[in-house]
């Protein structure tokens, strides 16, 4: 997987949130914003900020990644969807749908 993946995390002490969660290994080497709108940071319903971070590699571990992610205090929860569905359907900047489905072993 590569792209960016928002993580919601709290207000509170959120540098500190940001900096331990750049301590996970298979985040490391990411880049990351938090996200704005207006020029003013963006602040979620449930008064949390969304910090998107980049990967330019493939996340390696992603079900170990996601556990680190969701266990880093101040981490309200993560764009990471593993084993929760058997159909994915993507949105393409051209207006088509990919579908991925589920392979079964």
């Amino acid at each position: 997987m590569t792209g960016a993946v928002p993580i919601e995390i709290l207000t509170f002490g959120y540098e500190k949130i940001i900096e331990n969660l750049l301590k996970i290994y298979t985040l490391k080497g990411c880049t990351y914003k938090i996200r704005k709108r207006n020029g003013e940071i963006f602040i979620t319903d449930n008064k949390n900020y969304i910090v998107d971070f980049f990967f330019t590699e493939p996340i390696q571990d992603l079900l170990e990644t996601c556990t680190r992610i969701k266990m880093t205090t101040g981490v309200v929860d993560h764009g990471i969807f593993v084993n929760m569905t058997n159909v994915a359907l993507i949105s393409k900047h051209d207006g088509t749908v990919l579908t991925l489905n589920k392979k079964y072993e």
